[in-house]
């Protein structure tokens, strides 16, 4: 391997030579997906490894393996066996094509006429389909006000509450709701101190979800609808005596009115319906902005840019390229098979295809590249206050990596750049900079100027934990919590309730019936399953350096003795805590390969 240089202490007229040679291969287009950046089609080298082809099979078996369980399950599952049988055979061919044939057979199982309504008779039926893998812990827990509230800090979506010291004028919670809520929650053993809701709001207490994002937009209907959706308001506090996080409110509605009222704990079963809508709005949310959109669709176009502006001694290009693995490719699957019309996403998510796509769109354009640090996010949203939400895992695992990156990009940044000046002076830099901007070419806003050596070394900081941590983060819960439908329903099969006055037959009602919930299952289990590759175990160590610079290695010796610090430290909070694992560094694969 050569030695990584920066351009302006390299003349070689084969840096150019094979730059030019990337360009050709590494093309833009914007037609992919309705108007954002990617790369135009799947270049050589770009398909998944064979260690990453053997996990997708061993997946691929176990699901086969849990279908053909629950296929034979006769006695304890009415329905249609022959819809059960085409999954198990369509699973099958997934090890022939890779991840696209995977996403196009999947989607078979629900386009065919097999596909039929298998009724929910009690919400215990949903444990049936877990026969042969396994059943998620979140199944015990889920219907605890606790576990609902706690899905904010340590679920797949911690990214869209915020503290409030006011209500919107739109969602008039009172004093009354208030006691309401925590009168039904102290029943459950929750915290019973004296509060209020004033002194929640005054003392910085109180925290909002709000999903006016959805706001009008439709259900779909693909398998089988009508479905539903709505754009929601939950009021959330941490408690004034012991600061648990518990849920108080949720308006199902943005606007005021007899048709939308506003729920407590305290509502019996139109409670369940209402955090149930809830969830939907948060796991559309979820899949189509903050997982594909904020992740998936956001790191392509850094791809992109560096392999048409860094050539391949660039030391900022050998740091990158392992965090880029496999992105364009399970980039290019999604969009061209679980994207799709009648496809998986279209079939388990409550908006149409259409503008689930759209809102992924519209994810990436205003997507702000320095906004979304996670420090910076976590600020503006009032959430950085340890003292009021002792237990945010998402916010203290993830600013543990968050640092630990920051100083091993450090200690490569200043390898390589004298100073501010050596920044500005290279070429291929500031190329790729202006690159992955321009309206020509990656089209990301909200990165600017990159002219200083601190600078540089927050923007890779945030590229590598995006490509890496936050994905993590927002992916892997789709195996453990998202793939038990009735803690995540992607789709409402009723509209929320309207009164207080709910039956338990509307409330299966507004669940999806076994098969979708199995066909969610299986894709959960699909997806949040494989991990391919640790953060920080880079594949050039194997030859006694990184990125061909040896000068390199005391750093990497200091990243991985970090992040194994961290790992303990994790495993140790979660020996005091509901456990997450997410972020364990053991479970971060450096790229988005999945």
């Amino acid at each position: 391997m050569r030695r990584p240089l920066l351009p302006q202490d390299d003349s070689s007229p084969r840096r150019q030579l094979e730059l030019a040679e990337q360009r050709a291969v590494y093309k833009w287009t914007h037609q992919a997906f309705e108007g954002i950046a990617s790369c135009e089609g799947i270049p050589k080298g770009e398909g998944p490894p064979v260690t990453w082809l053997a996990r997708v099979a061993e997946l691929i078996l176990e699901s086969v393996r849990n279908a053909d369980k629950i296929e034979r399950d006769e006695e304890r599952i009415e329905g249609n066996r022959q819809a059960l049988k085409e999954l198990r055979e369509d699973i099958e061919d997934f090890e022939k094509g890779g991840m696209h044939a995977a996403f196009e057979h999947i989607a078979s199982f629900v386009q065919g006429e097999e596909f039929q309504h298998i009724p929910v008779k009690d919400i215990a039926d949903y444990d049936l389909l877990f026969q042969s893998i396994k059943r998620p812990e979140l199944a015990d827990t889920y219907q605890s006000n606790r576990s609902f509230a706690r899905l904010r800090l340590a679920g797949p979506n911690p990214m869209e509450m915020k503290r409030i010291t006011a209500l919107p004028a739109h969602f008039p919670v009172t004093p009354f709701h208030f006691e309401q809520a925590m009168a039904a929650l102290a029943c459950e053993g929750e915290d019973n101190t004296p509060d209020t809701l004033a002194d929640a709001l005054s003392e910085g207490r109180a925290f909002l979800c709000d999903y006016k994002a959805l706001d009008g937009l439709p259900g779909g209907d693909f398998p089988r609808g009508p479905k539903y959706i709505c754009a929601p308001l939950g009021l959330f506090v941490s408690t004034k005596g012991t600061r648990t996080l518990l849920p108080v409110a949720i308006q199902c509605a943005q606007a005021v009115g007899p048709k939308n009222p506003i729920f407590t704990p305290g509502d019996g079963l139109a409670w369940q319906m209402a955090r149930s809508a809830l969830q939907t709005a948060d796991t559309n949310m979820h899949q189509a902005v903050r997982h594909l959109a904020h992740t998936h669709l956001v790191m392509e176009p850094f791809h992109v840019a560096a392999k048409r502006s860094l050539a391949p001694q660039h030391p900022i290009a050998r740091l990158l390229e392992p965090h880029f693995q496999g992105t364009v490719y399970i980039n290019n699957a999604a969009n061209t098979k679980l994207m799709a019309p009648k496809g998986g996403v279209d079939a388990v998510l409550a908006l149409p295809i259409g503008v689930s796509r759209q809102a992924a769109v519209s994810g990436v354009q205003t997507w702000n590249f320095r906004g979304s640090m996670i420090e910076r996010d976590l600020h503006e949203r009032g959430l950085m206050d340890r003292d009021t939400l002792p237990d945010f895992p998402y916010r203290d695992d993830g600013l543990l990596i968050w640092h630990a990156l920051h100083d091993w990009v450090e200690a490569v940044v200043r390898t390589y750049y004298e100073g501010d000046a050596s920044v500005v002076a290279d070429i291929e830099l500031q190329e790729f900079v202006a690159t992955v901007q321009a309206p020509e070419g990656g089209r990301i806003s909200g990165l600017g100027a990159v002219r200083t050596v601190p600078d540089l070394i927050q923007v890779l900081t945030h590229i590598i934990f995006t490509a890496s941590t936050q994905h993590a983060a927002v992916n892997f819960p789709q195996r453990d919590q998202m793939a038990y439908m009735p803690a995540f329903p992607l789709s409402n099969f009723a509209p929320p309730p309207t009164s207080t006055q709910v039956t338990q037959e509307q409330v299966l009602e507004q669940l999806p019936a076994m098969d979708l919930a199995h066909y969610q299952a299986t894709l959960g289990h699909l997806l949040g399953g494989v991990h391919h590759g640790a953060l920080g175990q880079y594949r050039e160590r194997w030859f006694g350096h990184f990125a061909g610079d040896r000068r390199l290695n005391t750093a990497l010796d200091g990243l991985q003795s970090r992040l194994e610090q961290i790992e303990a430290l994790i495993t140790e909070r979660n020996e005091r805590r509901m456990p997450y694992t997410y972020l364990l560094p053991s479970n971060i694969p450096q790229s988005i390969n999945i």
